[in-house]
């Protein structure tokens, strides 16, 4: 049996593990769910970033109301695919609903984040065989072809640029 020799590393994590222990439960759970609740609205903006890297506009997938679901009727009856997301998203909270939409109908409603909601369209645009809305084209793609693999023999140009710079 070989000696063993206790690193830095080794005593960083003894020390971070003691600090650990220091910490209530409570205080661990909350700085946990900061993490997550961070790391959700990163998904979200990526997804943002990713419309407008496109060249498309946000707003013709994404609509953002910071309004009660009550007063939203006129918006749902006049989306064909959208996604709404309620909330007061200039404070930073995360939305109180995310709503899809399809053909003027609330499909699905509490979908918690932009990333679900999207995951989601996806899948009733796959099941009920709808065609992509030719604004969000591209975006369409990516989802299918470089988030989801299907059909990833043939890209765009535009798509085929970002998944070459992707893969760099």
């Amino acid at each position: 049996m070989r000696g063993f020799k206790k690193t830095e590393l080794e005593d960083e994590l003894q020390q971070e593990n003691q600090h650990k222990q220091d910490v209530p439960a409570e205080e661990q759970k909350a700085q946990s769910e900061l993490q997550k609740e961070q790391q959700i609205d990163s998904r979200d903006a990526v997804i943002r970033c990713l419309i407008h890297f496109l060249g498309e506009s946000t707003e013709e997938l994404i609509k953002d109301k910071d309004v009660s679901k009550d007063v939203i009727e006129q918006d749902i009856k006049d989306s064909v695919i959208k996604i709404l997301v309620l909330g007061n998203a200039a404070e930073g909270a995360p939305p109180t609903d995310v709503i899809i939409v399809i053909d003027g109908t609330e499909v699905l409603g509490g979908c918690k984040t932009l990333t679900n909601a999207c995951i989601l369209l996806m899948g009733f645009v796959y099941s009920l065989n709808l065609s992509y809305p030719p604004k969000l084209k591209y975006t369409f793609e990516v989802f299918q072809k470089l988030l989801l693999e299907l059909d990833d023999l043939k890209f765009s140009p535009k798509v085929d640029s970002l998944r070459r710079k992707l893969l760099m």
